[in-house]
């Protein structure tokens, strides 16, 4: 059976709720939780891309190329901007020793901009 991505969107929401005391601070829970909601959204919407519209992933800057190919899709344009949104606040999450986000705020944000664009693109 396929690994179901919608997953890791609730490893997010748990670690939205998260409060000190599991030997981990809440900014690392925030941190990763961003990361998860990101990578749900992305699996989702690689699949709904190749299943649905045709997409050839060239192996090469995956993120980018997808969010490129559903930039060039009317009916997908939005989901696009999100998804770059979504991308950029993973990507300071994931390398980035200091953030220009508050990520206790941004986690509630992208969980909620994730669940939008997950049923976007659902199978």
């Amino acid at each position: 059976m396929a690994f179901s991505w919608e997953e890791f969107l609730e490893i997010a929401r748990y670690l939205s709720e998260f409060n000190n005391g599991q030997g981990f601070s809440n900014e690392a829970a925030y941190r990763t939780g961003i990361s998860r909601a990101y990578y749900a959204v992305y699996c989702y919407a690689n699949d709904y891309a190749v299943s649905k519209l045709g997409y050839k992933p060239s192996g090469k800057n995956q993120h980018r190329e997808l969010i490129e190919f559903l930039k060039g899709i009317d009916s997908h344009k939005e989901a696009s901007s999100h998804l770059l949104s979504l991308r950029r606040y993973r990507v300071q999450c994931d390398y980035y020793n200091f953030l220009d986000f508050d990520p206790a705020n941004n986690i509630k944000l992208s969980i909620k901009l994730a669940e939008s664009l997950i049923s976007k693109f659902k199978l």
